[in-house]
């Protein structure tokens, strides 16, 4: 009978540390997954819903956007040409539809250090929010001016 050697308290460790980083690794791509897979979802079932109760046909643009409550925005053109934006609010199937040639466009506004320019609604009212890495601001729709 072969004897069995014994595993050293150092080699115990350096297993039980690998496993626990690689048990790590595992849990975080999975949950990345989830992640992309749930927002591409969303993403999908918005498009289609907005497709059905506007004449949208091509999507330009996606957000996810806060102001005084969480909606969903879609720029895109619809069957005649026209530039479009849907807005959804999170929690509901009201669906808000914006010609943007009748508002200010979203280049005009104050774009320094901005990240994103979303298309929403701040108290019923249609707005642009200009994102920066520190802060947003918000300007009407209509005129441009910050809010």
């Amino acid at each position: 009978m072969k004897k069995r050697r014994k595993v050293s308290l150092a080699d115990q460790i350096m297993i039980g540390a690998l496993s626990v980083i690689l048990a790590s690794f595992i849990a975080y791509f999975l949950f990345i997954q989830v992640a992309i897979g749930t927002t591409e979802s969303t993403r999908n079932q918005l498009i289609k819903i907005a497709k059905s109760k506007t004449n949208l046909v091509k999507v330009e643009t996606y957000n996810f956007v806060t102001t005084d409550k969480s909606y969903y925005s879609l720029t895109g053109i619809d069957a005649n040409g026209n530039k479009i934006g849907v807005i959804v609010p999170e929690n509901s199937g009201d669906i808000s539809l914006v010609k943007l040639s009748d508002g200010v466009s979203s280049s005009s506004l104050p774009q320094t250090g901005a990240t994103t320019i979303d298309l929403s609604l701040f108290k019923g009212q249609t707005v642009w929010e200009v994102n920066t890495k520190t802060t947003f601001k918000i300007y009407d729709f209509k005129t441009g001016k910050e809010i």
